[in-house]
């Protein structure tokens, strides 16, 4: 288990090295503005992180429903013979990772269409919590809007992880689409609660348009000046 965390390691230490080496080279040039500029990503992570330990209990109901039909390969026949029984395509639901929302939000997108299923399953098989089953309505309303809010998240960080086309040109479109997002949730009787704090995060890194991507934004020929004063208006 040690070798990847030492690879990355070294990975980011030759980078740094790197960028130390061509620094004093490239300022002359491009000046220090334009040398150290935010992962768009990243700052995505941190803003959905900001509050996702809001749900935490209930999103914690789902992971151990899973373990528990996953600890047993008898359980996973089960299952597996109920579905084919009403008629369902069985699948096998993979637990998230702390470090990586983004696993979370798949996590809860590839149970959803199985809720049925699924819900009806664990409530049989696994023991009362507290009187209640393990998974309840409440849970399944939860969930479904937590998916409908994290895909704006979820979307923006795909587009911009691309590696086959330029992605700083498409930053600003997404600040713009998250933006928007964060506002039309923030009446949300259920979530409102948690978006001022993702909408804090959001202006900690964003209150002021980065300059790199605003320039390749402008380059964009399908933006140019006109589209980024239009931005600019809405994002004022």
């Amino acid at each position: 288990m040690a070798t990847p965390v030492l690879w990355v390691h070294s990975r980011m230490s030759k980078n740094t090295a790197a960028i130390g080496k061509l620094s004093p080279s490239l300022s002359g040039y491009v000046g220090k503005l334009f040398l150290h500029q935010r992962c768009a990503c990243h700052i995505i992570n941190l803003i959905v992180k900001a509050d996702l330990d809001v749900f935490k209990p209930m999103i914690s109901a789902f992971r151990t429903a899973i373990s528990f039909l996953n600890s047993s390969n008898q359980r996973i026949v089960a299952y597996k013979s109920y579905c084919i029984a009403v008629g369902v395509r069985p699948r096998k639901f993979a637990l998230d990772m702390d470090v990586r929302w983004n696993s979370t939000y798949l996590m809860l997108k590839h149970l959803m269409p199985h809720k049925n299923t699924f819900s009806v399953f664990i409530t049989t098989q696994h023991p009362l919590v507290e009187g209640q089953p393990l998974l309840t309505e409440t849970h399944w309303y939860v969930v479904e809007k937590i998916l409908l809010y994290l895909e704006q998240f979820y979307d923006s960080t795909v587009v911009l992880s691309g590696i086959y086309y330029p992605t700083a040109p498409l930053v600003l479109h997404h600040v713009l689409e998250i933006d928007g997002h964060l506002s039309t949730y923030k009446y949300d009787d259920d979530l409102k609660n948690v978006v001022a704090p993702m909408k804090a995060k959001y202006l900690c890194y964003w209150c002021d348009i980065p300059m790199l991507y605003s320039f390749a934004f402008i380059l964009d020929p399908r933006a140019k000046m006109t589209g980024f004063s239009n931005v600019l208006q809405l994002l004022s």
